[in-house]
């Protein structure tokens, strides 16, 4: 196959797995919520959610760190290994956060299944990046997709017949095993550098991924931190209120990332030839493109979101119009957080970048925490928003201070 071919092969498959995937949890919730109802949707937000949390350990420094991988001596295999490890380590640490957080036996075991089901995803993953090493990333997008697919349909029939959302959860990893060794397993083991398992070169991986590691986590944290605070202070049904009206937001976070990754590559290059001019209109360029599709999404949602929300959920919402346009002005600066942030990595900028995170993973603790317990699912909304900002705000003036420096110097 030409060079030209595979490269778009590559990125169309890529788009349309990832975007599919990235729909999964959507599919998920609008299924619980029809079939089993508000509370159940509920914890399965809420369980859902310390899944993602804990993915960040299964997944530990992710594909990304693998593709680059540029030390000869550390193996495809050591990866996978690692993953493996990484995965043991999310299943130990979510158990141990629901025995920590006297949470009930059904959230307690939904949690440890959705983080089974996450955990094999991880080790998938690392089987993504050999292919996407080898120039093949068109076969890991193929099997993103039909997977989805088949994810979403045993999800729909399973639970239809069980009316039981742990038993369909099991279902999942069952689905993602498969795939694991069927499907993806296929795609490298042609490609696949074996090596034996070593453990000094597991504790390597362990120790240069760390960083990566908590900035992901602390991430997921942030955008999670309403959710953890619903689980304390409010309802299962409020919680799933919530995850319903939230998800608008997640839409268009997916579609500010989008328009970001094109011009990634331009930013790192005008941060590597000194070109603050040129960095300059393209952070602006790309913050008032983020900007124009957040009001876009707050004016459409402001007309017909919430009729579209209660038609697909089956659920009333008339009452959260303004908490969902909250939300969805929050998300704008979420959005604008991740333009600054890839910006941070591109100067690589690792620990400040790290350290804007801390604090504003403690700031969400706490302004969540607060907010919920005093004015419910008002408050998480609003929280969500003064969090998102307080984001902003942080990589925003920082990059200034960054920037201002360089140009001291």
């Amino acid at each position: 196959m030409k060079k030209s071919k595979l490269e778009l092969k590559n990125f169309i498959w890529n788009i349309i797995g990832s975007t599919a995937f990235g729909f999964t949890s959507l599919f998920f919730m609008i299924i619980v919520t029809r079939i089993n109802g508000l509370d159940k949707a509920g914890i399965f937000t809420y369980c859902f959610a310390n899944a993602c949390i804990f993915w960040t350990i299964a997944s530990y420094s992710g594909r990304t760190f693998q593709v680059t991988e540029s030390d000869e001596n550390i193996k495809d295999t050591d990866y996978f290994y690692n993953r493996i490890t990484t995965g043991v380590f999310s299943i130990i640490a979510v158990t141990v956060f629901c025995l920590l957080t006297k949470s009930t036996a059904e959230k307690f075991v939904l949690s440890l299944l959705l983080t089974i089901y996450r955990a094999i995803e991880a080790i998938i993953e690392s089987m993504h990046a050999v292919v996407q090493r080898n120039g093949e990333l068109y076969k890991a997008g193929i099997s993103l997709f039909f997977r989805t697919i088949i994810l979403v349909i045993a999800f729909i029939v399973v639970d239809l017949i069980t009316n039981n959302i742990i038993v369909t959860s099991g279902f999942l990893i069952v689905i993602n095993l498969v795939f694991l060794f069927f499907i993806d397993y296929n795609n490298i083991k042609n490609k696949f550098n074996k090596s034996k398992f070593d453990s000094q070169i597991n504790k390597k991986l362990l120790h240069l991924g760390f960083s990566t590691f908590l900035y992901s986590f602390l991430s997921i944290y942030v955008s999670s931190a309403t959710k953890y605070a619903i689980n304390s202070f409010t309802t299962d049904d409020i919680q799933a209120i919530y995850g319903i009206i939230i998800m608008p937001a997640s839409f268009l976070s997916m579609v500010s990332n989008y328009l970001i990754q094109p011009f990634l590559n331009k930013i790192s290059s005008s941060i590597n030839n000194k070109d603050k001019k040129e960095l300059n209109k393209l952070l602006i360029r790309l913050s008032l493109g983020i900007t124009f599709v957040g009001i876009m999404a707050i004016v459409l949602c402001y007309l017909i979101g919430i009729p579209i929300l209660e038609f697909v959920y089956s659920t009333e919402l008339k009452e959260q119009k303004v908490n969902l346009l909250i939300i969805l002005a929050g998300s704008i600066f979420y959005s604008l957080a991740i333009l600054l942030s890839s910006a941070f990595i591109a100067m690589r900028k690792t620990m400040e970048q790290l350290i804007l995170l801390i604090v504003t993973a403690l700031s969400a603790l706490i302004i969540s925490n607060q907010f919920v317990k005093f004015w419910g699912i008002n408050g998480a909304s609003i929280s969500y928003l003064v969090v998102m900002f307080v984001e902003f705000a942080l990589h925003f003036g920082t990059i200034l201070i960054i920037l201002y420096k360089k140009e001291k110097k």
